[in-house]
């Protein structure tokens, strides 16, 4: 989660450097300030520019979220760690 609080007002940017990533999925980066959907490049670094001013929510811990989406059928899930018991 990102936290701004006690950033001055500002112009700033943000980014996102994928690492590994099904290049299958789609991405985006929801800000719950303005309520803008960004779209997320998820075989490259994307850069996101966003201000925080005078009101609270720009800088709110929980203002923005990456939201991730597969094509089609279930995400690739890798265990690392399997444990069985009778």
């Amino acid at each position: 989660m990102f936290s701004f609080q006690g950033q001055p007002h500002a112009v700033t940017a943000g980014n996102f450097k994928p690492l590994g990533l099904d290049p299958l999925l789609t991405a985006w980066l929801e800000d719950s300030y303005t309520n803008l959907k960004s779209p997320v490049n998820v075989n490259a670094t994307s850069v996101f520019d966003f201000v925080i001013n005078g009101d609270a929510r720009s800088a709110a811990a929980g203002r923005f979220r990456i939201v991730f989406k597969q094509g089609s059928g279930p995400l690739p899930v890798t265990y690392k760690n399997v444990k069985a018991y009778k």
